[in-house]
Order: C-alpha cells, then structure tokens, then sequence
C-alpha cells in the first residue's frame, strides 16, 4: 500500500506549486507514495488557473495514517487566518508527520 502524501488546496490554490511538486513525487518516489487532495470542505477548490478540483478528503474525514501535511500556496492564504487548517497542522506535528508550505501558505 503507498503512503499518502496530503495536499491542502484552498480556493484560488496555485495550480503549478502543486504540479511540479506532485510529479517530483510521482517520479522519484512514486512506487512507494501518492498524493492525495484535502479540501476545508465537500465544496471543490478552483486554482488560479482554472482547474476545478473535487479533493480527496475534507479536514473532517482525513485518515489517521499520512506521511506528510502540504500547504499549497495560492491568494487565499492573504485573506484568512483559517483556524481550522491551524488544528490540522497542530494535529499533525503532535503525530510527527512532515508539514510543509509553499510561498503564501507558508505565512
């Protein structure tokens, strides 16, 4: 079974951080770990691009096991301070799981 490598996408998400990202994995890792597509919500995201996304899971229905928490940048991350993502992080440190951000999330 892979190991799931999350992705927290957000509305006006940036599209390529996440596909330069994703194919590093898949290339170099890809028999041994998947990415998976978290959304706040049930609602799809759309990037900055245009890409409507229909993710994986919401911050409710997580899994229990994952690899690694990825915060994707975009121009939503400059309007809110979304506690409920700060949970999620908080949740996935105290597991000792890898939390990454890219460019705006990571403010």
């Amino acid at each position: 079974m892979k190991k799931e490598i999350l992705f927290l996408l957000l509305d006006k998400w940036s599209d390529w951080e996440a596909a330069y990202l994703s194919v590093g994995i898949q290339m170099l890792a890809g028999e041994s770990y998947c990415v998976k597509t978290v959304a706040i919500d049930k609602k799809e995201v759309i990037s900055i691009g245009g890409f409507k996304t229909v993710c994986d899971y919401n911050l409710s229905t997580i899994p229990e096991e994952y690899e690694a928490l990825i915060l994707i940048g975009g121009l939503s991350w400059r309007k809110d301070s979304y506690d409920e993502i700060k949970k999620i992080i908080n949740q996935s440190l105290e597991k000792k799981k890898i939390v990454g951000a890219i460019c705006d999330a990571a403010g």
